[in-house]
């Protein structure tokens, strides 16, 4: 079970609902929530190799991605396809990135064939960080996934664990993402 937990972790490292049911003034301020353009970054086809190291939570070897973000016709989700292939094989999934205007928050939902996770994410100029925790045998163990942009074409990505609650981290695995188009 921590490995599942580590793999959905890693796989945000490399890193779609309509506005049903919400008010269209609602709708309006969402879309032209100046926020939003933090996330104009990701947009495009990006490629992403990487490479993970043997720890408590990973597994070494090489993995590569390739994820294709593009904008929901309302310009409220981005909507992120992605395909990770490591030497367990190769798994499909899909991201989805948006603003809360009211609860002043990005947030990221992650969504694969077995599992989905959701949660806030910590977004700034010049990187994204990804931010979760579990329990694994009476521990609390923390993960971050740090994207840190170089220039708009391209991007590192760092995952890490800590056992002491954010004082140390150990790391998971690391990369570059390159921008295709």
């Amino acid at each position: 079970m921590t490995r599942r937990r580590a793999a959905v972790a890693l796989t945000l490292a490399f890193s779609a609902a309509l506005g049903a049911g919400v008010p269209a003034a609602a709708q309006t301020a969402t879309q032209h929530d100046p926020a939003l353009a933090q996330l104009d970054r990701l947009a495009g086809t990006w490629d992403a190799p990487g490479t993970f190291v043997d720890s408590a939570y990973s597994k070494a070897g090489t993995a590569h991605a390739t994820t294709t973000c593009a904008w929901s016709d309302d310009r409220v989700f981005l909507i992120c396809q992605q395909r990770v292939t490591t030497q367990a094989g190769t798994d499909d999934d899909v991201a989805l990135y948006t603003y809360d205007p009211a609860g002043k928050a990005y947030r990221f939902y992650h969504v694969s064939r077995t599992a989905t996770s959701g949660s806030t994410i910590a977004v700034t100029p010049n990187e994204i960080v990804y931010s979760g925790s579990f329990t694994d045998g009476g521990k609390q163990v923390t993960t971050r996934t740090l994207n840190v942009w170089q220039s708009p074409q391209r991007y590192s990505w760092r995952a890490e664990y800590s056992l002491d609650g954010g004082k140390t981290w150990v790391l998971m695995g690391s990369g570059s993402a390159t921008r295709l188009h």
